[in-house]
């Protein structure tokens, strides 16, 4: 069995990514159509899921975490509001009655903070009860937020929010909109103030005011399996569209599919473990301690393959285009996480069903080199199994890959760590839904979000880099390398054919004279002087030795990472400006 088909069946990382997933590009988008076939794997995938308790799944986890609460009477004075509801046989329920209603169930208000432990890691939970007022955001529960950021500010501690909420309390009326305003300030804040991590976790039922203020602002975003996240609930969107909402489209696994949630975790244990590693690895007294940024293991220097030769004799240039794009064997970026660094975290998900591992087209973990922590980003294919045999769907990142490459960016710079990425893609998905969603501005912004990240960056070509989807994921930083047999293209070689030779579907002789005139390959790129190096693969190629390719990925990281950490984030920025003013590759002259 390949490497690839025993991930697919039984994958190494399970425990840390469990049932969680999303699918490749495109598939997404026809996810309400999907909703609405009876026989659509994704629909009885939905069907399955289970539900979790808020309450009982709240309480277990302060009790797992200590949890020391803090203000816990704090509540409104009186109803300044007077807007009451009709009830059957004339009566009228006022807000001050509803309170004491809410009050008998054993809660005080529809929130809570204070400090919590995982294994004597410090942080500030704020948790939001569902059993008090379905959750629902008022003046005490945007309160309450502002104390914790603050006291997480304070203690340079992490905050981990725990959101179940029906939305803004109606009973409060404005007063209770506004506190989407200071709930949104509230974590900007925090996170302008510290270095320290803000992660929002779903639970049960999550919308309105919650769903589109404290949310979305989070560093990263996870939800247990059977929750349900939106804006606006079913009733409303049925009420304006005059139609039915499927069964399952704003469930976390859908949302999860569009990138709106980054992790699914299946229950609580799953949910711990996950924190634990989270945790450890952006421990910042520890990152401290280590003098900001921790060591890289140096390698000794025969063991290091940095290839400067010429070219070897090749293959042919279109099969070996082709081996790249579509052999499962050769590593990809979940397989380099396994097998180049330590205590990985990772900040994707996956499904599987359908007979797919469905992955993101770009995916994100925290990890170590040696002791070094980093953030590591990749494009990542899917893999459907037909039958005995898997094949590859390549990466095509969306508008909604690119916005998540770079809010991990922006969660990683505030951390500290230095960013290694890892390109395989022919190019961004090229749909007009692509298009509308603003695909040129995503692409520009990531590749920019990229060259200005103020910490090292490298950039490690794996297989192909296509167009500027590829360059997205391929900063020019801090130094950039390619394995052997990978290759770089202005676009996909069948998308340049089709313009050289202005015709749709380019015959195969056109595509293989295109890529033979190219000059693509990882030689040419170094003789060009636009990569800094080539990491030789074993004789056999990394789809015959994708361990030992892993092996020398690793060993390469080593010493370029203790290269560019001996520079200040000020040097590092000259250095880098510098290198993009002098990328060329072809010479010029005056006339």
């Amino acid at each position: 069995m390949s490497q690839e088909q025993e991930r697919v069946d039984n994958p190494s990382m399970e425990g840390l990514v469990g049932i969680a997933g999303s699918l490749p590009a495109g598939i997404a988008e026809q996810l309400s159509s999907d909703l609405q076939e009876e026989n659509s794997p994704f629909r009885w995938f939905i069907e399955q899921r289970k539900k979790n308790n808020p309450g009982v799944l709240l309480a277990n986890l302060k009790a797992a975490m200590g949890f020391q609460e803090k203000d816990g009477k704090l509540r409104v004075l009186r109803d300044i509001i007077g807007l009451i509801r009709h009830l059957p046989g004339g009566q009228v329920e006022t807000y001050e009655d509803k309170l004491l209603k809410e009050e008998k169930k054993g809660q005080s208000e529809a929130a809570s903070y204070g400090i919590a432990r995982i294994k004597g890691r410090e942080f500030v939970l704020f948790a939001t009860h569902w059993d008090f007022f379905a959750g629902s955001a008022g003046v005490v529960v945007g309160e309450k937020l502002n104390k914790a950021a603050e006291l997480a500010t304070k203690k340079e501690a992490p905050l981990v929010c725990i959101y179940s909420s029906s939305g803004i309390r109606q009973q409060e009326n404005f007063a209770a909109l506004l506190q989407m305003s200071r709930m949104a300030g509230a974590i900007g804040r925090f996170k302008e103030r510290t270095r320290m991590p803000y992660i929002a976790v779903l639970s049960h039922q999550v919308w309105g005011g919650i769903s589109a203020s404290a949310v979305p602002l989070a560093d990263i975003t996870v939800a247990l399996s059977g929750t349900d996240f939106g804006f606006a609930g079913p009733r409303v969107i049925e009420s304006y569209e005059i139609k039915k909402v499927p069964k399952g489209a704003q469930s976390a696994e859908a949302n999860v599919l569009q990138r709106n949630i980054d992790l699914l975790v299946g229950d609580e244990k799953e949910l711990l473990g996950w924190l634990t590693s989270f945790l450890e690895i952006t421990n910042e007294q520890v990152r401290r301690k280590r003098g900001g940024r921790g060591k890289a293991v140096l390698p000794t220097e025969e063991k290091v393959v940095f290839s400067q030769k010429n070219a070897k004799e090749k293959e042919n240039l279109y099969k070996q285009f082709t081996r790249l794009r579509g052999d499962i064997r050769r590593p990809d970026t979940e397989y380099l996480l396994q097998h180049c660094f330590t205590d990985i975290v990772p900040l994707y998900s996956r499904l599987v069903f359908g007979g797919v591992a469905h992955y993101p087209a770009i995916i994100a973990a925290l990890g170590k080199i040696g002791e070094q922590r980093v953030l590591i980003i990749g494009n990542q294919p899917s893999y459907p199994k037909i039958a005995d045999k898997v094949l590859k769907i390549p990466s095509s990142p969306t508008p909604a890959d690119f916005n998540y490459l770079k809010r991990v960016l922006r969660f990683g710079e505030r951390l500290g760590f230095p960013v290694i990425f890892f390109t395989d893609t022919l190019g961004a998905k090229p749909t007009l839904g692509a298009e509308v969603a603003g695909q040129s501005r995503e692409i520009a912004e990531a590749i920019y979000a990229g060259i200005s990240y103020k910490h090292p960056v490298i950039s490690i070509i794996t297989g192909v880099l296509g167009s500027g989807g590829g360059l997205a994921t391929t900063p020019m930083g801090d130094h950039i390398a390619m394995l052997e047999s990978a290759m770089a293209f202005v676009a996909e070689p069948t998308s340049a054919t089709a313009i050289l030779y202005n015709k749709a579907h380019p015959q195969k002789e056109e595509v293989e004279a295109t890529i033979n005139g190219m000059r693509a390959t990882a030689y040419d790129q170094l003789q060009l002087g636009l990569i800094d190096s080539i990491i030789d693969e074993p004789e056999g190629g990394a789809e015959e030795h994708p361990k030992e390719t892993a092996e020398a990925i690793s060993i390469c990281l080593a010493r370029i990472l203790s290269r560019v950490l001996l520079y200040s984030p000020k040097k590092l920025m000259e250095k880098r400006y510098n290198r993009l003013r002098k990328l060329s590759g072809i010479p010029l002259k005056k006339t």
